[in-house]
């Protein structure tokens, strides 16, 4: 039952934002009264940060997962940046923007533990990175993550995107999920050719 409950505020919160999502919009998608919903949950905040905490915990799973997989490191690079990327990509900007003005505390800890999550499970991508041959070892591993949290950083700015002037940049992406994808493109693999890196 409260994993329904979660399951359905998160549905709802996503799509809609927190402030437009009552409590009897949460029931009547789980199907289940409001008297049954506050026997789990005393408020629609703690079910927000509910919903937060089971998002970051299915993040952390999928990342653990993938990185005990035995597989080519380029192979496994590429579905730690597509799992991460695709966490971003429920997070609309509507939705942040809806918690960081009516739910400071919910926004710290998303922030903060997004920020934990990309030092830990990047970190130890580098590392082996770095073990396999694949990322040079003279490579900074703390500025290379420092680089990382910083692109999302902004990236979980609601107004960051919407705001960007487009006659300067008028080729960044719409969508937090394409800049992310791109930025790591870019610090993988570098803006030089080929031919440029081997003189």
């Amino acid at each position: 039952m409260k994993d329904n409950i979660i399951k359905s505020s998160q549905e709802l919160f996503l799509h809609f934002g927190y402030s437009k999502v009552t409590t009897g919009d949460i029931a009547e998608k789980a199907g289940i009264s409001k008297k049954t919903l506050y026997n789990y949950f005393s408020s629609k905040e703690e079910l927000m940060d509910e919903v937060v905490e089971h998002l970051l915990s299915n993040l952390r799973t999928e990342l653990e997962q993938l990185l005990m997989k035995e597989i080519e490191f380029n192979s496994k690079l590429k579905e730690v940046v597509n799992v991460v990327s695709q966490t971003l990509a429920k997070l609309n900007n509507h939705f942040l923007e809806d918690i960081r003005r009516k739910l400071p505390k919910t926004w710290f800890n998303l922030v903060y533990h997004k920020d934990e999550i990309v030092k830990r499970y990047f970190g130890k991508l580098i590392d082996e990175g770095m073990a396999s041959g694949y990322v040079r070892k003279d490579v900074n591993k703390d500025i290379a993550l420092l680089m990382m949290i910083i692109s999302i950083e902004y990236l979980f700015d609601p107004s960051f995107l919407k705001n960007l002037p487009r006659d300067v940049f008028p080729k960044v992406p719409n969508t937090a999920r394409e800049t992310f994808n791109m930025i790591l493109n870019i610090m993988y693999n570098g803006i030089l050719t080929k031919e440029i890196r081997t003189i």
